[in-house]
């Protein structure tokens, strides 16, 4: 008969094992190293996950559902102009990089770099995950485009993808040169054009 799983320790294992990566990257950490950062027996963490790659793919799935409500917190509509949501989001990770002293940068993001030539289950659900935040991005714009806040000619869409851009490409290099400026610049150049539009 096979051992039920326990969900606690399942979770446990999971929020380990995305700190670990998070830190050390997806290569630079061991089944074995998770095993001890978690205080359990190497048989019972192939018990959950018995390959790398089921425990990789099972982190990431663990690491999108706070990402989406991260996203979507930054996304309430309210009488505010649309530019406070933007610019909120960007001082979140402004203030999480400086948090980590520039060590960290996002999870997704890292991932991104590392595995997308590396294992195709794991870009795909990476790219997905980007697709989400975009959509939801893009659909936030959209409706505050309808609420009378942009102009017509204002695409939401690609707008917002030019928006996570700009801010994915100032953590990577706010992470090398250690200096959230890059950041604050990016969001400065993010709102700049969005008040091109406003109404």
């Amino acid at each position: 008969m096979t051992k039920k799983q326990n969900l606690a320790v399942r979770e446990h294992i999971l929020s380990v094992a995305q700190q670990l990566i998070y830190e050390q990257g997806f290569k630079g950490v061991s089944m074995e190293n998770v095993a001890v950062a978690a205080k359990i027996k190497k048989a019972n963490l192939f018990h959950y996950y018995p390959t790398k790659e089921a425990l990789a793919l099972a982190v990431f799935d663990y690491a999108s559902d706070g990402f989406k409500q991260w996203i979507n917190s930054y996304l309430i509509d309210s009488s505010d102009s649309p530019l406070n949501n933007i610019s909120q989001m960007f001082d979140s990770v402004i203030l999480s990089m400086q948090e980590s002293h520039c060590k960290l940068g996002c999870f997704v993001g890292n991932l991104a770099q590392e595995l997308s030539n590396y294992n195709e289950n794991i870009r795909i659900k990476i790219s997905n995950l980007f697709s989400y935040w975009i959509e939801q991005l893009g659909n936030f714009l959209a409706l505050k485009q309808t609420q009378g806040h942009f102009h017509t000619s204002f695409n939401p869409n690609s707008t917002a993808e030019v928006i996570i851009s700009l801010l994915e490409g100032s953590l990577l290099i706010a992470k090398a040169k250690k200096d959230t400026q890059t950041i604050e610049n990016a969001k400065q150049m993010a709102l700049s054009y969005l008040k091109t539009f406003i109404i």
